[in-house]
Protein backbone atom coordinates (compact mmCIF):
# COMPACT_ATOMS: atom_id res chain seq x y z
CA UNK A 1 0.00 0.00 0.00
CA UNK A 2 2.76 2.34 0.51
CA UNK A 3 3.71 2.38 -3.01
CA UNK A 4 0.25 2.99 -4.19
CA UNK A 5 -0.47 6.11 -1.63
CA UNK A 6 2.69 7.34 -1.63
CA UNK A 7 5.14 6.28 -4.61
CA UNK A 8 2.44 6.49 -7.73
CA UNK A 9 1.10 9.40 -9.50
CA UNK A 10 -2.66 9.84 -10.09
CA UNK A 11 -2.11 9.31 -13.94
CA UNK A 12 0.07 5.80 -12.75
CA UNK A 13 -2.97 4.84 -10.68
CA UNK A 14 -5.50 5.63 -13.44
CA UNK A 15 -3.80 3.67 -16.11
CA UNK A 16 -3.47 0.59 -13.74
CA UNK A 17 -7.51 0.93 -13.37
CA UNK A 18 -8.02 1.71 -17.27
CA UNK A 19 -5.36 0.06 -18.78
CA UNK A 20 -6.89 -3.66 -19.69
CA UNK A 21 -7.60 -4.94 -23.13
CA UNK A 22 -11.13 -4.11 -25.05
CA UNK A 23 -12.53 -7.82 -26.71
CA UNK A 24 -15.28 -6.84 -29.04
CA UNK A 25 -17.01 -10.15 -30.39
CA UNK A 26 -19.37 -9.75 -33.36
CA UNK A 27 -22.42 -11.69 -33.46
CA UNK A 28 -22.21 -12.66 -37.47
CA UNK A 29 -25.09 -10.56 -38.46
CA UNK A 30 -24.16 -7.45 -40.02
CA UNK A 31 -26.45 -3.77 -39.92
CA UNK A 32 -27.47 -1.51 -42.43
CA UNK A 33 -24.09 -0.53 -43.40
CA UNK A 34 -22.40 -3.60 -43.66
CA UNK A 35 -20.43 -3.23 -40.15
CA UNK A 36 -20.93 -6.22 -37.45
CA UNK A 37 -23.13 -6.15 -34.96
CA UNK A 38 -22.77 -6.35 -31.53
CA UNK A 39 -24.37 -9.70 -30.23
CA UNK A 40 -27.43 -8.70 -28.13
CA UNK A 41 -28.21 -9.84 -24.41
CA UNK A 42 -30.05 -12.72 -25.53
CA UNK A 43 -27.18 -13.83 -28.09
CA UNK A 44 -25.07 -14.02 -24.77
CA UNK A 45 -27.53 -15.72 -22.84
CA UNK A 46 -28.66 -18.37 -25.47
CA UNK A 47 -24.62 -19.45 -26.34
CA UNK A 48 -24.34 -19.43 -22.08
CA UNK A 49 -27.07 -21.80 -22.28
CA UNK A 50 -25.84 -23.70 -24.89
CA UNK A 51 -22.29 -24.13 -23.24
CA UNK A 52 -23.89 -25.02 -19.92
CA UNK A 53 -25.93 -27.73 -21.25
CA UNK A 54 -22.63 -29.07 -23.48
CA UNK A 55 -20.89 -29.35 -20.53
CA UNK A 56 -22.55 -29.89 -17.71
CA UNK A 57 -21.19 -33.68 -17.29
CA UNK A 58 -18.27 -31.94 -15.85
CA UNK A 59 -15.82 -32.67 -19.02
CA UNK A 60 -13.27 -30.50 -19.85
CA UNK A 61 -13.39 -28.29 -23.33
CA UNK A 62 -10.30 -29.33 -25.58
CA UNK A 63 -8.78 -25.95 -27.27
CA UNK A 64 -6.96 -26.94 -30.36
CA UNK A 65 -4.01 -23.76 -31.21
CA UNK A 66 -2.85 -25.66 -34.15
CA UNK A 67 -3.94 -23.13 -36.49
CA UNK A 68 -3.80 -20.59 -34.75
CA UNK A 69 -1.02 -18.19 -36.05
CA UNK A 70 -0.25 -14.30 -34.85
CA UNK A 71 -0.08 -11.40 -37.59
CA UNK A 72 2.99 -9.17 -37.95
CA UNK A 73 2.98 -5.81 -39.46
CA UNK A 74 5.96 -5.72 -42.35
Amino acid sequence: MYEYRCVLSCAQIELLTVDKPVVNYGSGKKDKGGKPKRPTRKDVEEAKRKWEEKYKDGKKPVLDLSGFKIKTKQ
